[in-house]
Order: structure tokens, then sequence, then C-alpha cells
């Protein structure tokens, strides 16, 4: 059964929470990752207030739910206060009054207790308990999700701690919940489901590897998070004993960011089968420039002869990013027959390409041939190639010029 992203179901109160500067990180991102770490406390709770504390402030929580751990020594009380450094710190949170959250918290240990840090210390110290034996807590910043009422959300969010933090919970069945968090319409909760499917102590299970794979197709196919596509191509690499080629040849093409591109045609090159860089290959006429430089790389990254060919054409094209690209990877590229397609553009007609050409022949003299998939290149080679690929730019933008 094909998978298909759920429609989001975010509710708007939430989304009017999140535009009116609800509680999340500084970086105004919501995050679930402290909240599958060591963060003592995963809680749902309700902002009441908030007052001054040395690099921050205190936040009042009126505590609804304890989601872990499952059973607590040291019970809460009534309320919970939480430091917070608030924004324009990079570990800082954003906790406002009258928000439902989810929220990871760590209590200060007490006097006696195991050793605080300078700021702990100071804020443990200067701490006045609003009943015998509160104790305060530091929120986690990087572990806040802001409820609004939505109780499919905060049920994915409870069933991914627990699939992340309960001990004896059986490999298969915490594979089968980090999939059906990796399923929800929130990009923050895909991301961290899927990065933490290749924690899973196991080779995934045929079935468990097909809804991965069908997860990683609707992505690329549909909302194409950077964050998302980067742990889905982690996972592919850590779990498949052989790359999907197409998959991968579709994620380097495709991708929203070069980096993930760049990695995607890493994978592919170290994995993919000869089929794949025939079809690779195969689609370079057809597409755009940005589309036909992604290809040039992935294919100089296999290293083979019997796509030189496509370097040809892209010398012979017009656009000098395209020429400039190639022209890059010629350079470097570590079959004999790449040497002489350099040295034929040295003797294009066209005066730009030919001197391109020459200053890439030069670098290339400078630094021996890279090996497959890892190309060799040295300051001042990629400083000659940049500036060769400059050249043809410019060039080309005058060209435009009317």
């Amino acid at each position: 059964m094909r998978l298909k992203m759920r429609r989001s179901l975010f509710s708007s109160a939430a989304l009017l929470a999140l535009a009116a500067g609800a509680a999340v990180r500084a970086d105004g991102e919501p995050s679930v990752r402290g909240l599958l770490g060591k963060t003592e406390l995963v809680l749902l709770a309700v902002v009441l207030d908030e007052s001054p504390a040395p690099g921050g402030s205190w936040h009042r929580l009126q505590v609804e739910e304890v989601y872990w751990p499952a059973r607590l020594e040291d019970p809460l009380g009534p309320t919970l206060r939480v430091f917070a450094h608030g924004a324009g710190v990079p570990e800082g949170a954003v906790l406002v009054p009258g928000q439902e959250v989810v929220l990871g918290a760590s209590r200060l240990a007490p006097p006696g207790g195991p050793a605080l840090g300078p700021l702990e210390r100071r804020l443990r110290d200067g701490f006045h308990p609003d009943f015998a034996g509160e104790r305060p807590a530091v929120a986690s910043a990087d572990g806040i999700v802001p409820a609004g009422g939505d109780r499919e959300l905060l049920e994915s969010v409870v069933a991914l701690v627990r699939a992340v933090r309960q001990p004896d919970l059986d490999p298969e069945a915490r594979a089968d919940a980090l999939l059906d968090a990796a399923a929800r319409p929130e990009p923050f909760i895909r991301e961290e489901a899927v990065r933490r499917l290749g924690d899973v102590p196991l080779v995934l299970s045929p079935g468990a590897a097909a809804r991965a794979r069908q997860l990683f197709e609707a992505e690329l196919a549909g909302p194409r998070s950077p964050g998302v596509l980067s742990a889905h191509l982690d996972l592919l690499e850590a779990q498949a004993p052989s790359a999907d080629g197409p998959l991968l040849s579709r994620l380097l093409e495709d991708a929203p960011r070069e980096d993930i591109a760049a990695r995607a045609a890493q994978v592919l090159a170290a994995r993919g089968r000869a089929e794949d860089f025939q079809a690779l290959a195969s689609r370079f006429r057809p597409s755009g420039p940005a589309r036909r430089i992604r290809i040039l790389h992935a294919l100089a990254a296999r290293g083979g002869e019997e796509h030189l060919w496509v370097f040809a054409e892209a010398l012979g094209g017009r656009d000098p990013r395209v020429r400039g690209a190639a022209l890059e990877e010629l350079a470097v590229h570590p079959a004999p027959a790449a040497a002489a397609l350099l040295e034929s553009a040295e003797e294009a007609e066209d005066p730009e390409l030919r001197q391109a050409a020459r200053q890439a022949a030069e670098g290339a003299a400078a630094a021996p041939r890279g090996e497959p998939g890892a190309p060799a290149k040295t300051g001042v080679l990629k400083q000659l190639l940049e500036g060769a690929r400059r050249r043809l730019e410019e060039t080309g933008a005058r060209e435009e010029r009317p």
C-alpha cells in the first residue's frame, strides 16, 4: 500500500499561536530533539506567567500531564517553574504566558546533590519556592512543541518520546512507531523520527524498509523539506545494502539544496549501477542548466569514460555555467580520455572557452587527478577553476545584455 503524506492536522489555533510568538526555540522553530535525550521531564503544561531571572526568565507552568518518565519518584507540585534564556541566545527559548506546550525540562539538583555550573548554582540559590519542596527546572531549548489543542499532534509526540526512550521496547515495535511519526505533517517531527530510525539496532525488516522508502519518495515528491530529505539520505546510506539508484538520481536532480544534491551524487557514485548512470546521462539534453550541472557532477563522481560524451556536449553548449562545470570536472576526472577532451577545448574556436580550458589544464597539471567519487582539487587548482568558470559566466552575461 502506497503511503501518502497526511494533510496537516496542525490546528488553526496553533498556527495563530506561532504567528503571535508562541513557545518555541529562540530561532523560531519547534523541536522534539530535546524531548528524546537525557531531559528529565517531558510534560504538557500551560505557561501561567514569567518573571525576571539572571540571564533570562522564570516561567511558572501549570502541569497538565507528565509524559516521561512513566513513574516519577520525586513528584511534582501543582506548578513548576522553569528557566529559559529567551530570544537572542543560541540555547534560548521563548515561552509565552497563556500557551499550552509540550516541554522538556530538568530540575536543578538540591544542595548537597550533583555539582552545578555557575549559572545553575546562581539560579538555584536565588530561587524562592512557591511551596515546600519545590525545585526549579531548566527548559530544554530544543524540546518545545506548541500544542494548541491538537490532540493528534500530542499523541504523535508522546508516541515518539516513548519509542525512543523506553529501554525495553522491542526494536521492531520501535521502528514501527518511528515510521508512524515519520509520516506526520510537521517537518520537525518527520526529520527527528527518520534520524532516530538510524539508531534502531537492527537492519530494518523488508516491510519497514519499504515504508521508509515510500516516505522518502513522498517527501521528495511533496514537501521536500531539506532536513527531512537529508535524514532520509542518511538512513538510506546506513541501512541499504545497495543504494536505490533511481531514487538517488531523483534526489540529486531535484534536491532543494546543493549540499544534499552533492551528497546524493557521492552515494550514487559509490553504490549505483551502470544503468543508473546511463539513465542519468540520457536526461542531460532535455534538462535545464541547473540540473545539467548536477548531472555533470554526479557523472564525474562516478569517474567512468563511458559518459564523457555528456561533457563534450556540455562544452559545446551556450550556457557558460554548464561549460564551466564541465571544465571543472574534466580537469580532475580520472579517465585518460578526459584529459584529451580538455585538450580539445584548449583549441576551441570560442576564445573565452579556449582561455578557460587552458587555465583549467594548467591547474590540472599542478595536482594529481582524482579517484572516482573523490576528485583531488588543491587550493591552487580550485582558484584557477573558479577563475575559468567566472570568466565564462561573465562572458555569457555580456552576450545576454541587449
